[in-house]
């Protein structure tokens, strides 16, 4: 929890949530000893507000349903939901997520990264107000007792974070998200070698619940088990709303050489001017991570 001047305790998230700054930010905020940082514990957690959205289109809806069914059904199954950016995934499976719920069933979320479940808490606390926990590294050990009790006696019913929540001691597991699935962070490379993903699949597995893999771009593997069969597969290549997506083209470099001292071609140059020309914006990503060449200039020398 953090404590503002005026007594009044905010978790770390919904300061996060409402002012949108950093974890980063409210460490310096600590270290300056304008907040101040202590760690309590919640006994018996309210039970969570339980809704299912109104907004879907009849595409989501269906793949929702699709969800729903396989929850209900309290056996074990695992889904690839694969979808475009912007499609609406996550709305899709918090339908199942609520359906869970509502059968008095756990559920786990997973994220690859810390940071993706900032986002993740806005949509849980506008729909369910009570009744989830965030974990990761970063939880102190009060707080985390604390969330495991909670599990143990039931009244957790959701679970969001980083791979590491796989192990946590749920007795009544009814649906494991694995979201950005092809994630390589889901990979423990030290110590103890496991992939979350996996272990994900294998808890759902045994707790005879339903494991929804969600991406974009699916891993190997997972495309393996879905032309094996293992998995069941469900796609939506629509944008949710207006959205459209982007119109790519690729340029070929054998085809286009590019002039000496130059890196990008006379194709992108003219289309970043033309973007230009109408006031519009232009973003460049280079494939050099950590590289930054150094111009020297020669009439200094």
């Amino acid at each position: 929890m953090i404590s503002a001047n005026h007594n009044k305790k905010l978790t770390e998230l919904d300061i996060i949530a409402e002012t949108g700054v950093s974890k980063s930010v409210l460490a310096g905020l600590e270290k300056l000893q304008l907040i101040k940082k202590t760690e309590c514990s919640q006994d018996n957690l309210p039970l969570p507000k339980i809704t299912f959205s109104k907004t879907l289109t009849s595409k989501q809806k269906s793949i929702s349903e699709n969800l729903i069914k396989k929850v209900r059904s309290k056996n074990y199954s695992t889904t690839l939901l694969k979808g475009v950016t912007g499609s609406g995934k996550t709305e899709i499976y918090m339908e199942a997520i609520s359906e869970a719920i509502l059968l008095n069933k756990q559920v786990l979320v997973l994220f690859p990264e810390i940071s993706l479940s900032s986002n993740f808490y806005k949509i849980l606390k506008k729909r369910f107000e009570n009744g989830f926990a965030e974990w990761h590294s970063g939880i102190g050990n009060s707080q985390k007792r604390s969330i495991v009790k909670n599990i143990l006696n039931g009244s957790l019913k959701l679970v969001f974070g980083a791979r590491s929540a796989v192990f946590l001691p749920f007795n009544n597991l009814g649906l494991v998200v694995v979201d950005e699935e092809h994630d390589t962070s889901y990979k423990q490379e030290e110590g103890t070698l496991y992939n979350g993903r996996d272990m994900a699949v294998l808890k759902g597995y045994y707790s005879k619940a339903t494991v929804i893999l969600v991406s974009a771009t699916p891993s190997i593997e997972t495309w393996v088990n879905v032309k094996n069969l293992k998995y069941d597969y469900i796609s939506i290549k629509e944008r949710f709303g207006n959205a459209n997506l982007p119109v790519i083209s690729l340029v070929d470099l054998r085809n286009n050489e590019l002039p000496k001292n130059r890196w990008v071609s006379k194709e992108i140059i003219e289309k970043i001017t033309d973007c230009l020309h109408r006031n519009q914006q232009s973003l460049l990503f280079i494939n050099r991570r950590g590289y930054s060449p150094t111009l020297l200039c020669k009439k200094m020398l």
